[in-house]
């Protein structure tokens, strides 16, 4: 067989009337999957189509672009096909339920037993069918196709039409008069949504000015199809929404430029799984430094689906960005959008723990830091860098939206550390280098009291001590180190700090002479020259008399609720849950009085205090409530008769609905 004057082909096709199909296998080099030049290329394909190899049973989805071997099947399932070149030009238009295997043209009516398809050649058009033979029959077309090119994509944009031009090739011998003396009529082009053409349009002058949708396209003549049934789509586009950054925005950067996520809503109607290989564009997200993008600054192809992308390499000023989509005939921008760069000043992060030259222990040290954003929303990146070490890399711990972490097993020997705060992979703020040297030896474990514990009291205020694990730097004899005990009012122990030297591992608060409150505490060990040489984590606490008790945690009826009493058997209920600690409660009720409509008063309403009233249960009966809007609240009572605090009123609204129209006579006459 000469390759240069052949096309390429497809056949045969599954299966027996049970629906099964058959499978073509050949073992040998030719067969094997991959083997030889390509013959043929799936161009185009909707829904279900697989493909398999002519050496193996296994079936894979068809890819876009897919290239086709000898001997190896293509299958389209219900509701789907495929449209498959050849490398002379030929097209293979495989319709619905059809099953065919690569081979050559001149093989066709062989091997094709099932399922239907349009061979487009340069000679023209066949229409390939199986009978109930299960013979395959060709029938070569009058007329040929030529535009739209089947399965051809439009594209519009907004509420624009695509106005369609339909060509076709007569074959010759269709020219010539028949025997008949009957009058030739000229050939139409009827246009439908429909592939069955129950309604349908004829195309005046052959040209038509259609909206989006799918349609199916033949050339009739004295009432006969003279054409294969071609297709083509009109495509919805519309351009991307621009979501940030926008002209409301300023793009803050910290390092050498500015890294600006650039975020999009893909408005296209069309399903994304419908938009697929050429279908989909190309898109692209422009930058300028002018409006009318004379000149770009970037120019970066996207993924509309994925409506993000991160740029890198902008410097201070004033920027332009859209999104360029670009189809087989349309060409469609977003709304332009500006924004500003500008570079932002780094924000000092304060250090807490250790402190400077502070010796801590290998078996586990606490670095902590404080917040300057207040939000605890940036991410934290921890350096620790060994000193004398020169090329060793430092250690680096990223922390997320946190200011502390405990490292352990650190190697003895002199370090410093800093901590820099990122957003986007920027550092947006730092500390200061800080010394610190981590020796043999374990860390200050702090006992009591033990972390957040409340020390209330009602009457006589409770003992309590500070007391840590005794450390052998201190506790050996003869040393002359000393611990150091610290209490504040915030953990950076700067307001109303006090502080008390022993060498004893337990303290009575008393000696502290702190006041009633919250409190944070740590211990240090101090050498004879009064350096500090190890500290403990920080912990808290609370003591003193207890605070007003707060308000009950939930409530019932909810806010806003409307009660008739006409519903109920007994009188509405308002209830809250306990409060510890609590002797009794107080409710007050608040009652919105309506102004008379008869009266002619234009004032307001008005309101007054409907209950107020203590008692030591979790319920309050509503005895006959007036109709009319009710605010609510309940408030705690301690056994010191002190209020606690209020909790936010409800509404509740009393409403016996309309009342019932008056009796209509049926009668004059009394029954």
């Amino acid at each position: 067989m000469n390759w240069k004057t052949s096309a390429v082909a497809i056949f045969c096709l599954g299966g027996a009337a049970t629906g099964s199909y058959l499978f073509y296998l050949d073992f040998t080099d030719a067969g094997a999957l991959g083997k030889g030049a390509p013959l043929a290329q799936v161009e185009r394909f909707e829904e279900r189509v697989k493909r398999k190899a002519a050496s193996t049973f296994v079936w894979t989805n068809i890819k876009p672009a897919q290239k086709l071997f000898r001997r190896e099947s293509v299958q389209t399932g219900q509701g789907s096909s495929a449209l498959v070149r050849f490398n002379d030009g030929t097209v293979l238009e495989l319709r619905e339920n059809s099953l065919v295997v690569i081979d050559d043209l001149q093989n066709l009516t062989n091997n094709f037993l099932k399922g239907s398809m349009i061979l487009h050649q340069a000679s023209g058009d066949s229409n390939v069918t199986v009978g109930a033979d299960g013979q395959a029959k060709v029938q070569t077309l009058s007329a040929q196709l030529l535009t739209p090119p089947v399965a051809t994509d439009f594209f519009i944009s907004g509420d624009a039409r695509q106005e369609v031009q339909f060509t076709w090739k007569l074959r010759k011998e269709s020219l010539s008069p028949p025997s008949t003396p009957s009058p030739i009529s000229s050939p139409t082009v009827q246009v439908s949504s429909d592939p069955a053409f129950e309604k349908f349009t004829v195309a005046g002058d052959s040209k038509l000015s259609l909206k989006a949708g799918k349609y199916f396209w033949r050339v009739m003549r004295d009432q006969e199809a003279q054409s294969a049934v071609g297709n083509f789509s009109i495509l919805h586009i519309e351009p991307p929404t621009l979501i940030w950054p926008s002209s409301k925005d300023l793009v803050e950067f910290f390092g050498e430029s500015a890294v600006v996520e650039f975020r999009w809503l893909d408005r296209t109607r069309t399903t994304p799984r419908a938009l697929t290989g050429a279908r989909q564009g190309v898109h692209e997200l422009e930058i300028s430094t002018d409006a009318d993008f004379k000149s770009l600054s970037q120019s970066k192809p996207i993924n509309l689906q994925n409506h993000l992308l991160r740029l890198t390499g902008l410097s201070e000023g004033r920027y332009y960005w859209r999104i360029r989509s670009r189809f087989a005939n349309l060409s469609v921008s977003s709304v332009t959008q500006d924004f500003i760069v500008t570079r932002a000043t780094q924000v000092a992060i304060g250090l807490n723990s250790p402190l400077e030259n502070t010796k801590v222990p290998e078996a586990a040290t606490r670095f902590s830091w404080s917040d300057p954003f207040q939000d605890q929303s940036h991410d934290y990146l921890l350096e620790l860098e060994a000193l004398g070490e020169a090329g060793k890399a430092p250690l680096k711990e990223k922390v997320h939206a946190g200011t502390a972490i405990t490292l352990k097993s650190i190697p003895p020997g002199p370090y410093r550390w800093r901590v820099r705060a990122l957003a986007r992979e920027q550092v947006i703020g730092e500390s200061p280098w800080r010394k610190v040297s981590v020796e043999r030896g374990t860390p200050i474990v702090l006992l009591t009291p033990q972390k957040s514990r409340e020390l209330w009291h009602w009457d006589q205020p409770l003992p309590f001590k500070f007391s840590w694990n005794a450390d052998p730097l201190v506790q050996d004899l003869g040393s002359e180190h000393e611990y150091q005990l610290e209490a504040a009012a915030d953990a950076n122990f700067t307001q109303s700090a006090v502080s008390l030297r022993t060498r004893e591992n337990s303290v009575d608060h008393v000696l502290l002479k702190l006041t009633e409150g919250h409190h944070f505490w740590r211990v240090q060990i101090l050498n004879h020259q009064g350096d500090v040489i190890k500290t403990s984590e920080s912990s808290e606490f609370s003591f003193g008399l207890h605070p007003p008790l707060p308000f009950p945690a939930s409530a019932q009826p909810e806010n806003g609720i409307s009660i008739n009493p006409l519903d109920l058997e007994t009188n509405p209920v308002l209830t809250w849950a306990e409060v510890p600690g609590a002797e009794a409660y107080e409710l007050t009720i608040r009652q919105t009085i309506k102004a008379d409509p008869a009266a002619n008063s234009r004032s307001p309403a008005s309101e007054k205090i409907w209950i107020k009233e203590v008692t030591r249960g979790h319920a309050f009966e509503l005895k006959n409530p007036p109709e009319g809007t009710y605010f609510w609240s309940v408030r705690a009572i301690d056994r010191l008769k002190r209020p606690g605090e209020i909790m936010p009123e409800k509404k509740l609204l009393i409403d016996a609905g309309e009342p019932l129209d008056s009796p209509k006579a049926l009668s004059k006459e009394v029954q």
